[in-house]
């Protein structure tokens, strides 16, 4: 149920989409995403919030979702609630009394999610908190007295070694109009679970026949795959990774579930679809915890960009689908770079705040140091300038050349034979190129992309 406001504790909802730093027992720091601004008075952070957000932060442990909320629970007592930053609303959820729903030594283990934008219809919110690294999950309606728990998720799998792909399934879960979407992957093929409490624990499954090969490129040894929930639809976002360090992102695709309403000997079927789009949404991406989309009108954010953060430190990148690039944001030089935020949605799905700016305004001009980089399009190398911008509160910009993803089948086909008739012809490999294709090679290694600034912002050796 809802309890007493505390509006000391709020934030300005036009700071939102925000990253924060720290936390749970940390000094908490907040990095504006719309107002690329690191929300402390003085170059050296400082606390953020004086008797508020920080010391809200530093009494609880807390779990973000892609609705905004957060999940507390109280140090020194069982005591948990959800939290909306933004307006200091709480809803009571039920005591964690034995400690395993969110134990202390397992919190950086847990997954929260809701069901729906807002908690606070009871009959409507569920709130269920996944194990990362069991096969187990909890969950509760507000106005409940304990947590429920489920030992071993309603889907079984006949394999018993197939446990880390349950545990996978588990930990993918996202929510749709009160529902809960999850992939398994079986072969070429596989199929999407759907949880609901309705009120009972339910599980339905949709085949995905034929699995796009463009979701899983056989050129790339390493993917990591989100799910996003957006106009009621489920986006899964893939990221390529050229070889097996997660730190490089070779390529990013966006794809739709396309779900078939007929069914099939009383299963319905579904396919998944690349979108070139995002229907002027952005795409928030914490990789590992959550994905969430927004409507960026009026919000100063630009439209059909993936935000994505988790595979280096503090960083965060922007996919940018139209032009094919994207932009590495350092949100503050004196953050360790090892802290990877969290991301904090506004709690208001139909929120709109500031006013609309071009994306030249957005990435405002500062001094400038000119590289020259490679834009690979459709297997065809053509030289460009890009430009490196170091802005008047330390934020970086480092857009960086990707791959065009649209390459046919027919294309891939030939690039393989050409590969092979070098590799026939005694040339020794390019390095880093292993069994990628020449577009991998031309988008790193083989074309010459001046990787050192990257590296340098990135911390990584060499």
């Amino acid at each position: 149920m809802e309890e007493a406001v505390d509006a000391s504790a709020a934030l300005d909802p036009k700071l939102a989409p925000l990253l924060l730093f720290g936390g749970h027992g940390d000094a908490t720091f907040l990095y504006s995403v719309p107002k690329r601004a690191l929300l402390a008075p003085t170059p050296t952070p400082t606390r953020v919030g004086d008797g508020g957000v920080d010391d809200m932060m530093r009494g609880h442990r807390w779990w973000a979702t892609a609705q905004g909320w957060l999940l507390m629970a109280h140090r020194g007592s069982p005591c948990t609630f959800l939290w909306d930053p933004f307006t200091g609303r709480r809803v009571g959820l039920p005591p964690d009394h034995d400690g395993t729903v969110l134990a202390a030594e397992g919190s950086h283990l847990r997954r929260c999610l809701l069901s729906c934008c807002g908690p606070m219809d009871p009959t409507s919110c569920v709130v269920v908190v996944i194990d990362l690294a069991d096969t187990e999950l909890w969950y509760c309606r507000p106005g409940d007295n304990h947590w429920v728990r489920l030992h071993q998720h309603p889907y079984q799998h006949s394999n018993t070694e197939h446990r880390d792909v349950i545990i996978r399934f588990l930990r993918q879960f996202t929510a749709i109009d009160g529902k809960f979407y999850s992939e398994l992957l079986i072969g070429d093929d596989g199929l999407v679970g759907v949880l609901e409490f309705s009120p009972e624990l339910t599980l339905t499954k949709i085949a995905v026949h034929g699995v796009d090969d463009d979701r899983r490129p056989t050129v790339y040894k390493k993917r990591t795959t989100c799910f996003v929930e957006s106009n009621g639809e489920l986006h899964s976002v893939v990221f390529s990774h050229p070889i097996g360090c997660d730190r490089i992102v070779a390529r990013v695709g966006v794809y739709r579930l396309s779900i078939n309403l007929t069914t099939t000997q009383g299963q319905r079927s579904a396919a998944w679809v690349k979108v070139d789009s995002l229907g002027g949404r952005a795409f928030f991406v914490k990789i590992g915890s959550f994905g969430a989309s927004l409507d960026t009108e009026g919000t100063g954010l630009r439209g059909n960009c993936v935000y994505y953060s988790g595979f280096n430190g503090k960083v965060l990148c922007v996919y940018d689908m139209e032009r094919g690039t994207t932009v590495v944001i350092d949100p503050g030089t004196n953050l360790p770079y090892h802290q990877s935020p969290q991301v904090l949605m506004p709690t208001f799905s139909g929120y709109h705040g500031g006013t609309t700016r071009s994306v030249e305004n957005i990435y405002q001009v500062g001094p400038t140091i000119m590289e020259n980089a490679y834009e690979v399009k459709d297997t065809k190398v053509s030289k460009v300038k890009r430009v490196v911008r170091f802005f008047e509160d330390g934020c970086t910009c480092l857009p960086i050349p990707i791959q065009n993803t649209r390459v046919t089948k027919q294309k891939d086909k030939l690039i393989n034979q050409k590969k092979s008739k070098r590799s026939t012809a005694g040339r020794p490999p390019y390095r880093g190129e292993g069994a990628s294709s020449p577009e991998t090679k031309n988008s790193y290694h083989g074309c010459g992309f001046p990787l050192e600034p990257l590296k340098r912002l990135l911390g990584m050796k060499k």
